[in-house]
C-alpha cells in the first residue's frame, strides 16, 4: 500500500539516492529485470554483489526499491521526476498554460 511505501522510504537523502541507484541497476540489467518481472520479487542474491549495498540493507529497503523499479520500468514520468528529484514533467506550454499573464 502507499502507507507501507511511506513507512519504508529512507529518511536520509543519501539512502534515498542509494536505493534509486539500486533500482536503476535492476532496470538496466536485463537478467535482473527479467527475473523481477517473472518472479515478482527482487533477486537479492544476484543483486547484492552488483551494488555496493549490503544484503541486509537491501532486505530492509525492499519495499521502497520495488516501488522505484516499478516507477522506472513503467510509464510514470511524473512519479519518476518526483522521486528522483529532477524535473521532467511537462512544461507550461505542453500543459496548455499560457506563459504570459494578464494584468488586471
Amino acid at each position: 500500500t502507499l502507507e507501507q511505501l511511506v513507512r519504508s522510504s529512507p529518511k536520509q537523502k543519501d539512502a534515498r539516492q542509494r536505493t534509486w541507484a539500486v533500482a536503476e541497476k535492476v532496470v538496466k540489467t536485463p537478467e535482473l529485470i527479467a527475473s523481477f518481472q517473472q518472479q515478482r520479487e527482487l533477486p537479492l542474491k544476484h543483486l547484492a554483489p552488483l551494488v555496493n549495498v549490503s544484503r541486509k540493507t537491501l532486505e530492509r529497503q525492499r519495499t521502497y526499491i520495488v516501488a522505484m523499479v516499478i516507477i522506472l520500468n513503467g510509464d510514470y514520468r511524473f512519479l519518476r521526476s518526483h522521486v528522483s528529484g529532477t524535473s521532467g514533467g511537462v512544461d507550461d506550454e505542453q500543459a496548455g498554460v499560457s506563459s504570459t499573464r494578464r494584468s488586471t
